[in-house]
């Protein structure tokens, strides 16, 4: 796609991020160059699965230092904290919440 004029959008990232997940985490780190260079990298729903995703490859390390300071991803944190075995992490995420909803209470909750 990229030697063609159409550029990818935030949907094609959401099918390449599941991708990574199934198997081809080699392309994660260049699929979030590319959300990066396209300005895709502010999109909430595209910001939490690339958490999300990193988390599943247990990249935890990276989801600290990418993440951890924006608060609009505190949800997506509890998750892939919890989803690392990590329930201290991502209990103290979920404390640090400046505000909780029904869905961070789930997640809490689950993990």
């Amino acid at each position: 796609m990229l030697p063609s004029a159409a550029l990818p959008n935030k949907f094609t990232f959401t099918f390449l991020l599941k991708a990574c997940v199934h198997g081809f985490s080699s392309s994660l780190s260049c699929l979030h160059a590319h959300l990066n260079l396209l300005g895709l990298h502010r999109d909430p729903f595209l910001r939490s699965s690339l958490i999300l995703t990193y988390a599943h490859h247990r990249h935890i390390s990276i989801v600290d230092h990418l993440f951890r300071q924006q608060t609009s991803n505190d949800t997506a944190l509890v998750s892939a904290y919890a989803r690392c075995g990590l329930l201290e992490s991502a209990r103290k995420v979920f404390d640090e919440m400046p505000q909780r909803n029904p869905v961070s209470w789930v997640v809490l909750l689950t993990a």
